[in-house]
């Protein structure tokens, strides 16, 4: 065994030798000196490359705009009609378009002593939602009699083809009383 061994030393230390002399040779490129090119040959070298698609960034779509909206603002009249108790107002919304109410405000004049109360409708999405305003007492004025008045901000959605339908009721038949109702949003795109 030891005469074997000596010999698997020599042969280690042997094949140490042989790769230390073959990685230490001089290979082509190095040690050589070349003549530096002239910096516009390199750039004319360079820009003569096609550069690989895989190293072009991706290609980005621009992001999707927003449906375009339409502002909404009006104004309809409260009319109370001697001998009835409500007033209705509507606000039809066009065909292909939804509305969004986004503020309510109302203001009208009835007989003195009476109260009042404000409520509306929308139907978006096959259901309908009742809203309603609250109305505050503003005082009682000569030529107007008691004046109520309100304003909610919220957000309500009527879909195209349908109505915003405003009810106005009062506590007592009285005269001609009446008032005006506001909304503001936007219309939609659908």
């Amino acid at each position: 065994m030891k005469k074997y061994k000596g010999a698997f030393l020599a042969l280690i230390g042997f094949v140490i030798l042989a790769t230390s002399l073959v990685l230490s040779a001089p290979h082509s490129g190095h040690g050589e000196i070349r003549p530096a090119k002239p910096v516009a040959a390199v750039l004319r070298e360079t820009a003569a490359r096609e550069i690989p698609a895989w190293g072009a960034p991706p290609a980005v779509a621009p992001p999707a705009s927003p449906p375009p909206v339409v502002a909404v603002q009006e104004t309809g009249p409260i009319l109370f009609r001697e001998g009835e108790l409500e007033a209705y107002l509507t606000f039809p919304v066009p065909v292909g378009k939804r509305m969004v109410i986004e503020t309510v405000s109302a203001r009208a004049s009835i007989g003195a002593g009476q109260k009042l109360q404000l409520m509306f409708t929308a139907t978006s999405g096959g259901g309908t939602a009742a809203f309603a305003v609250p109305m505050i007492p503003q005082g009682a004025f000569a030529k107007q009699g008691d004046c109520f008045a309100g304003i909610q901000s919220l957000r309500a959605y009527a879909d195209g083809g349908t109505v915003v339908q405003f009810r106005v009721d009062r506590t007592a038949i009285g005269d001609l009383d009446s008032g005006f109702i506001s909304i503001s949003g936007y219309l939609e795109s659908r």
